[in-house]
Order: structure tokens, then sequence, then C-alpha cells
């Protein structure tokens, strides 16, 4: 494994760190309002989602439509994600189904992006624990309601 290779593990790693400032002001603090709380998770759960569907497009020259297909859906449910926040949707409600829509992406990496591949390490030691994470932290986040 080369340096680069582990910087990147870092990096993704490093983006969960937000995520534990969160959780720890939520349950030590309590400086941060729940509103922003909230807010915070949907809307940074999104931009997790999306990278995610970007990086399955992995600008190659010619990919097939199902990975085209597949990489535009994290875009198309962070617009209704947003749009139910804009209109004052249940929180409750759209974190549900964004819990459901990070386990469903993993499950369908797995089967469709890693094991074609065959590149499981990263999946093992990368994709599944920050995904069971980030679901941990909307789920830890639940408990207000």
């Amino acid at each position: 494994m080369n340096n680069n290779f582990d910087f990147r593990y870092i990096l993704s790693y490093l983006g969960s760190l937000p995520y534990i400032i969160i959780l720890l002001d939520k349950t030590f603090f309590g400086q941060i309002q729940n509103n922003i709380i909230n807010d915070f998770y949907i809307y940074y759960s999104l931009i997790i989602i999306f990278f995610i569907g970007a990086i399955n497009w992995s600008l190659k020259d010619d990919i097939s439509n199902f990975l085209a297909v597949y990489g535009t859906l994290p875009s198309i449910l962070g617009i209704i994600i947003i749009i139910l926040q804009i209109f004052s949707f249940s929180y409750l409600i759209s974190t549900f189904f964004l819990i459901i829509f990070i386990l469903f992406q993993l499950i369908v990496d797995y089967f469709f992006i890693y094991d074609l591949n065959n590149n499981k390490k990263i999946f093992f030691k990368l994709r599944l624990p920050l995904s069971m994470f980030i679901c941990f932290c909307l789920t830890t986040n639940l408990t207000e309601f």
C-alpha cells in the first residue's frame, strides 16, 4: 500500500469529524441549537451522498448506462430532500428517507461496484464503517422526536 492510498483513508475518516463534534456537543455540551444540528446532519449527509454518487462515474470516457443512471440518483435524492426541507417537511421522515438511501446505496455499491472490481478491501475498511457511522449519527439525532 502506498502513501497516497493511506492519505485517502485519512481524508475519508476526517470527513466524519464534523459528525463527531456535533454528536459530542449534543450529548455533553448543548451549545448548538437543535434546528442547526438537524439541518447540518441532513445537508452534510447529502454532500457525502453526492460525493459517493460522483465517484461511481469514475470519470471514464465510456461508462455503462447503469453507472450513468446510478451516479445521478444521489443528486435526484438530494434535490428531493432539499425541497422537503425548504417546505419544512418533517425532519423525522427526511432523516428516515436519508438513512434508507444510504443503506440502499451501500448495498448496491457492494454488489455492483466493489464486487465487480474485486476491490472489497476498500469497501470493508472505508465505505462500510463510514456509512454505518453516518447512519448511527442520523439515528441518534432522532432520539429527541
